[in-house]
């Protein structure tokens, strides 16, 4: 049951990112039954926890306790950290992922933000693409969001809120002192809705 509801927000999730207006009328075709595949590690999937799961580049990406993997719709292939390597993840364990309307695709993982480049299939850590050290190469980074304005929305562990202007890098803080954080979303009209444990 609990893999069968994965993959029906799976889908309905990736019928979402492409926009609301699209995501509307997508739902209106979409058909009274649904095939479903079961995806795990006998498949090539590095691990069984997936925290979040995106489309970009042409393949599905998914975000696991074990690494960032990458689906063609045959074959995974995983990133992981690796020790001494400053163009790999920042940690293996990847909670957070977005793709943005510039076409880059951020990476948060319990060892800070990344972005990663398709052309070299390397990562960036925070401070190394935008040339300032931040919090957020080092921070657990929980959830993502892009606003109507093109900003990231970073909500971390224990550090509250942030938002990265995607063009400069620079960062606002908010809530810094609320560890209780449990979820966020930006609304079209802008505001910014946010959950606590609370």
């Amino acid at each position: 049951m609990f893999r069968t509801v994965l993959l029906f927000v799976f889908l309905l999730r990736t019928l979402h990112s492409n926009g609301q207006h699209s995501a509307v009328a997508a739902t209106a075709s979409l058909p009274d039954q649904f095939s479903f595949e079961h995806f795990s590690q006998e498949n090539g999937l590095s691990q069984g926890t997936v925290y979040d799961i995106a489309s970009y580049d042409g393949y599905m990406w998914f975000g696991t306790q074990d690494g960032l993997n990458r689906f063609d719709g045959h074959n995974f292939k995983t990133y992981r950290a690796s020790r001494g390597k400053t163009y790999s993840l920042s940690n293996s364990w990847v909670q957070a992922l977005l793709a943005d309307r510039k076409g880059r695709f951020w990476v948060g993982t319990v060892g800070g933000l990344c972005l990663y480049n398709a052309g070299n299939e390397r990562f960036q850590r925070f401070a190394e693409a935008f040339g300032n050290k931040h919090l957020l190469d080092s921070v657990s980074v929980e959830k993502l969001d892009e606003d109507k304005h093109g900003n990231v929305w970073v909500m971390t562990d224990e550090r509250g809120l942030f938002r990265v202007d995607s063009r400069t890098g620079r960062t606002h803080s908010y809530l810094k002192e609320n560890n209780r954080l449990y979820d966020f979303c930006t609304a079209p009209d802008g505001k910014l809705w946010v959950s606590t444990y609370d």
